[in-house]
């Protein structure tokens, strides 16, 4: 009989062609289920350490160096959430926020600093950030339960 428990015989079923468009449209779902995030940081240790914190296979990554390359990605498909570091190459943060008008972004952003600096805060709540991670001042847990609760506003289930 066909079962998961014999998996051979539930490849080589009559019926596995009707099983295998099961299972793509299975994980075509889990995928599309999956938010998307661009983790725009040129800082090769920052980059990777928020990947390690945030890839735990509910998210889909994708990672950017300089603003020029964010910018690409976002073209491409655009992201659920951008976290934008503000001092890239290339495109600077606030250089990548003027190219993405806000009555036509569909994504919150998260801005990335190392500085507490109020004019570039609101600055960059004038530009629609959403919320800003100071990397010498908040842990990468906040950073997690900051990309999570506007994941679920986004989606119409947070607050």
């Amino acid at each position: 009989p066909i079962s998961p428990e014999n998996p051979t015989h539930f490849w080589s079923s009559p019926q596995r062609v009707i099983s295998s468009k099961c299972v793509r449209v299975l994980v075509e779902c889990v995928l599309m289920a999956q938010p998307k995030i661009i983790v725009a940081e040129d800082d090769t240790v920052l980059r990777d350490l928020y990947l390690r914190k945030l890839d735990r296979g509910q998210y889909s990554i994708r990672t950017a160096v300089n603003g020029r390359e964010t910018l690409d990605h976002i073209t491409a498909d655009p992201p659920d959430l951008l976290l934008l570091d503000l001092n890239m190459p290339v495109i600077d943060g606030f250089g990548v926020l003027e190219q993405l008008p806000i009555e036509k972004r569909t994504f919150p952003i998260v801005i990335l600093t190392n500085f507490e600096d109020q004019a570039n805060r609101e600055k960059g709540t004038k530009m629609g950030v959403k919320d800003y991670f100071v990397k010498k001042d908040m842990t990468i847990k906040a950073l997690v339960e900051m990309v999570e609760r506007l994941l679920l506003t986004k989606a119409g289930r947070g607050a």
